[in-house]
């Protein structure tokens, strides 16, 4: 029976963070194999701990209950338990030998209550609590108000990263790495989501992303490169100052997930806000335009590689020199690294950024589920201009990017070239569309294709829509950012000024 009720509500439980205390000493113990400083806290109060068990004997368990203490932050319970100890003295003396039997059914009895009292009291706050719960009474699924702290779920996870993929246009990492990542965040902690009105102009937030190329031989980030660029970025923020929360890059299959894992595991929210509500190919398309304040000093922390190539480190300058120096850090690992960087002011993110994105996401990954590529492309006022089979593929990285071309068998002549995400779409020798329209590449199955999954022989559909559909930063309007993408495909594409929006 129990296993049944465990099955039927523990979703409800965990999407609400109402965990047992013990948990936070696992997610510890998960910090241990990351941070050598958690490790070796660990073992040094591991000595007391096995100090305070030889003391009490095996049956007493005094290491197991002064921890039990530590975890539980009520006073009142470690009053009760002395409580408890004082009644067990004087029953015994009371009651004499006929007193531990008649304990131990009230003990039982009072457990009883409890668990029942916390379930159910658990239960209506988890509902009252759940994002889910303002839909049954209102005729409308989509919340009007600004405001919004939630918890992200598994079918926030599964939305985000279709929505996120889609949104990539071509780029944004790897659908199964963005899955895997968002699915470990829910599973050592519970992510909230917040809206960017949720936080005073002045805090500080700081961007959570990924640089590299997708289809680089070796790329390798772990969960433990995650969280090493987030401790090192902490360490360099001036003394007085703290991260109120996390946002990421841009979206894509796994960069719309930026920063759960980092949230799951140091308890700062991720903010419904990205640096560019697509993806894009430069770390200076993804930092809000900071490139343009003189006294802006960037600071970035990076992490990332096997063994046998993991590099690390934080640089700070100017943004696009500590750029550079992050992108080469990356072919050095091995293709890709994890990237903590750029802390700034969340109202200056909000101006200069894209709030809502990661909602949009969200929002589009449902859209998907629910109708697949064709409710996409009403949902974005776009349109499938192309479907064929895929005749010439060719993939290089260059500088840390993957540069390449897709050709199609189709009647149109379909060309679609891409640094990471397709950057110009022709057919028939006419220009069609270009970044930072969105073009995304569709199998036959329906799901995605990211640029770097691109094969020959491979049957593809291929989506257009207009950029006046997305959220997008400012820089993507900002010409001399274009320069060395043009200069990669030997063509000319960046916005003119007419097309700036006002």
């Amino acid at each position: 029976m129990a296993i049944v009720v465990v099955a039927c509500t523990y979703r409800i439980f965990f999407a609400n963070h109402q965990t047992a205390p013990i948990n936070a000493a696992y997610v510890a113990a998960i910090k241990a194999g990351i941070s050598g400083d958690t490790a070796r806290n660990l073992a040094l109060w591991a000595v007391p701990g096995a100090l305070l068990q030889i003391v009490g004997g095996a049956r007493q368990q005094l290491g197991v209950l002064f921890a039990t203490g530590l975890l539980i932050a009520s006073p009142m319970a470690g009053w009760m338990v002395a409580a408890g100890i004082a009644c067990r003295l004087v029953a015994h003396r009371v009651l004499g030998a006929t007193a531990r039997e008649k304990l131990e059914v009230f003990a039982g009895g009072v457990i009883a209550g409890d668990a029942l009292y916390s379930f159910f009291s658990g239960v209506v706050k988890s509902f009252a609590s759940s994002r889910f719960l303002p839909f049954l009474f209102s005729s409308s699924s989509h919340r009007n108000d600004e405001s919004m702290k939630r918890n992200l779920t598994s079918d926030d996870v599964r939305a985000a990263i279709w929505g996120g993929a889609i949104l990539g246009g071509g780029g944004g990492g790897l659908i199964e790495s963005g899955e895997r990542a968002a699915r470990l965040a829910l599973q050592v902690g519970a992510p909230q989501l917040w809206s960017v009105d949720e936080f005073d102009p002045s805090a500080l937030t700081a961007t959570m992303a990924l640089v590299g190329a997708p289809a680089a031989p070796d790329p390798h980030v772990q969960p433990a490169h995650l969280l090493r660029t987030l401790e090192l970025l902490r360490r360099e923020l001036p003394a007085g100052q703290k991260l109120v929360g996390l946002h990421a890059n841009e979206n894509g299959a796994e960069t719309t997930v930026n920063g759960w894992f980092h949230a799951a595991m140091s308890g700062l929210p991720v903010i419904d806000l990205a640096c560019n509500g697509r993806a894009h190919p430069s770390s200076v398309m993804g930092a809000l335009g900071l490139h343009t304040e003189p006294d802006y000093l960037s600071v970035q922390a990076y992490a990332g590689g096997e063994p046998g190539r993991y590099v690390e480190g934080v640089v700070s300058g100017r943004l696009e020199q500590t750029s550079a120096v992050v992108r080469r850090a990356s072919v050095e690992a091995g293709g890709l690294v994890a990237v903590a960087r750029n802390p700034v002011n969340v109202g200056y993110a909000r101006q200069h950024g894209a709030p809502g994105a990661i909602s949009h996401a969200i929002a589009l990954g449902q859209t998907y589920l629910d109708g697949g590529v064709d409710a996409v492309a009403r949902s974005l006022e776009g349109r499938i201009v192309a479907e064929g089979e895929v005749r010439t593929y060719r993939c290089e990285q260059q500088e840390g990017l993957d540069v390449g071309i897709v050709e199609l068998d189709d009647t149109a002549r379909t060309v679609l070239r891409f640094i990471n995400e397709y950057m110009l779409l022709e057919q028939g020798g006419q220009r069609i569309a270009r970044f930072p329209d969105l073009v995304m590449t569709f199998a036959e199955d329906g799901k995605p294709v990211v640029s770097a999954h691109v094969r020959q022989g491979v049957k593809l559909r291929v989506l257009v829509a207009p950029r006046a559909r997305l959220l997008l930063s400012r820089t993507m309007f900002m010409p001399e950012l274009y320069r060395p993408l043009e200069k990669s495909l030997g063509e000319a594409f960046a916005p003119a000024e007419e097309e700036v929006p006002a």
